[in-house]
């Protein structure tokens, strides 16, 4: 990073350099705003299921370089990414190593968008985006106390108040960063070993690559729950890439590259949900995190479940989806409902990582209430008030959620994981209203 005395560069250096390279900066798109990518609309849509079983099945096929242009929609929102920055303020150098980003996005067009290179491209640049913000908000080693730093990740720092001192008009809140050495430039960055800065997180993200089971989707769009739920049956993990200077997650505020590894730790998990234990929910204990429950799989579902993708899609669909709640939202006191069930989903499918759909059938009341305190958290961290409805959940709520999926478990069991009827509904709204 750039002290006072690495800018002592003129202003007429600086302008004839900006003269020089922002044609060749602007040539990759002249927009300033992000794009809907479409990938996400074709993995949440009608045609979902099939869509991602051609993207597994050319991952399997052709390798971890196989082309997917599907990625094309994210590096262009890269581009924008990126172009938001102020070259202006920025180093000749440092301007130069920006345009050499732009110019590693637009060749991957060029070869097709080979996944694994377009996956650790704009892993870089999410990396760089981390520190043109840190230089920007002069945020360096010697910002706070090295007591904050992590054991897992040494560069990275969790900071009470230090985002009121950035942002002032965001009040009382934590900022995740990473501190890159004051004396690195971008160049450094650009080519360094990744993990002297990421304390660990290239290396888990090659790993991941190497499966040929899994695909890793960076995507910028602000996914709904609606979305991590119909993605869960899927083996594609997103991504998530924070379109400003910081995003919200797990009640603190992270830079992009702090975000990116938010995600990455999801989906290190994930394939719990998708490999040998897809059956198996493991329930993480709040009062105890290094215990785990195992459920045993012991409610017939392994011998009507031959295929994973459409078993647990056709589970989500039962209990959520292809439900009809229009009775229920008529009455005031139901009204709750399907927000409440829509959130213990969520947590039971994203946050605790390991539980697939089939296996969350294998519950038992217990691992339900760790997962109502785990959903409660959630909640106050992560959810925006808009998106609940304003709504205030209470046990009663979460409750009548858990004995929704228990009467729907027993319907699958009875109709041969085929799906259910609008009489079985009938029978679950009454069933409900009686619990009530």
């Amino acid at each position: 990073m750039y002290t006072k005395s690495n800018r002592c560069l003129t202003v007429v250096r600086q302008l004839v350099f900006i003269v020089c390279f922002c044609p060749l900066w602007a040539n990759s798109s002249d927009s300033t705003e992000y794009k809907t990518e479409a990938i996400i609309d074709n993995l949440t849509g009608s045609e979902g299921e099939s869509f991602a079983r051609d993207l597994l099945k050319r991952r399997k096929d052709n390798g971890e370089q196989f082309s997917m242009p599907e990625l094309a929609d994210a590096v262009n929102n890269m581009h924008t990414a990126l172009r938001k920055l102020d070259l202006l303020n920025m180093s000749a150098d440092d301007a130069t190593v920006l345009i050499e980003m732009h110019k590693l996005l637009d060749d991957l067009k060029t070869s097709s968008y080979p996944y694994r290179t377009t996956v650790e491209i704009l892993f870089k640049a999410t990396l760089l985006r981390d520190y043109f913000y840190d230089d920007f908000y002069q945020i360096t080693q010697q910002t706070v106390s090295s007591t904050y730093y992590s054991k897992e990740s040494p560069h990275v720092h969790t900071v009470d108040n230090l985002l009121t001192r950035i942002s002032p008009e965001i009040d009382m809140q934590k900022l995740s960063y990473i501190a890159f050495p004051d004396d690195w430039t971008a160049r450094d960055v650009l080519i360094s070993k990744d993990d002297v800065v990421s304390g660990g997180g290239f290396d888990q993200l090659s790993r991941m690559l190497d499966r040929e089971d899994i695909i890793l989707l960076p995507e910028f769009n602000n996914l709904s729950l609606d979305d991590f739920i119909r993605i869960a049956p899927y083996s594609i993990l997103p991504q998530g890439l924070c379109q400003e200077a910081f995003c919200k997650a797990d009640g603190i505020y992270q830079t992009p590259m702090i975000f990116w590894f938010h995600d990455l730790v999801h989906s290190a998990d994930a394939p719990l949900r998708i490999g040998k234990q897809w059956n198996i929910c493991k329930t993480k204990l709040i009062f105890d995190s290094s215990s785990y429950s195992n459920l045993s799989f012991d409610d017939g579902f392994s011998t009507l479940c031959t295929d994973k993708i459409t078993c647990n899609k056709n589970v989500l669909n039962s209990i959520y989806f292809n439900a009809n709640y229009s009775y229920l939202i008529k009455h005031e006191k139901f009204k709750k409902f399907k927000t409440t069930l829509k959130l213990l989903l969520f947590t039971l499918l994203h946050e605790l990582d390991s539980c697939s759909a089939v296996g969350i059938m294998n519950m038992e009341a217990l691992d339900f209430l760790k997962a109502i305190d785990v959903t409660s958290e959630v909640l106050q961290n992560n959810v925006s008030v808009d998106e609940i409805g304003g709504e205030s959940l209470t046990r009663r709520d979460y409750y009548a959620a858990v004995f929704w999926i228990e009467n729907v478990k027993r319907l699958l069991i009875d109709n041969k994981m085929t799906g259910l009827s609008p009489e079985d509904y009938s029978e679950l709204i009454r069933n409900l209203l009686l619990y009530l």
